[in-house]
């Protein structure tokens, strides 16, 4: 069991600008977020699973931060074979 302070992964995203929208959506309904990302922007290509952008939430958040996303199977990955649009409503 998750302590409710704890910050779990909630997906991740290949692009910057898909985590800030997925961040602005879970912000706008009250949920605090942390983006989480090793990826160097000076790099003008990306490098797999290291450029990746986790969308962190507070454990406590975890399920209304799902429902928000509609990510049942927190597997978000915009930016490779799927769309966020078919993610978030």
């Amino acid at each position: 069991m998750h302590q409710a302070d704890e910050w779990v992964e909630l997906c991740a995203t290949n692009t910057e600008y898909e985590a800030l929208l997925i961040k602005g959506l879970l912000e706008s309904n009250g949920i605090s977020v942390n983006l989480k990302s090793y990826k160097v922007s000076q790099l003008p290509f990306d490098i797999g699973h290291i450029g990746e952008i986790k969308v962190m939430v507070r454990s406590a958040d975890l399920k209304d931060a799902i429902k928000i996303t509609g990510d049942s199977d927190n597997n978000i990955k915009t930016g490779e074979n799927e769309d966020i649009n078919n993610h978030i409503t």
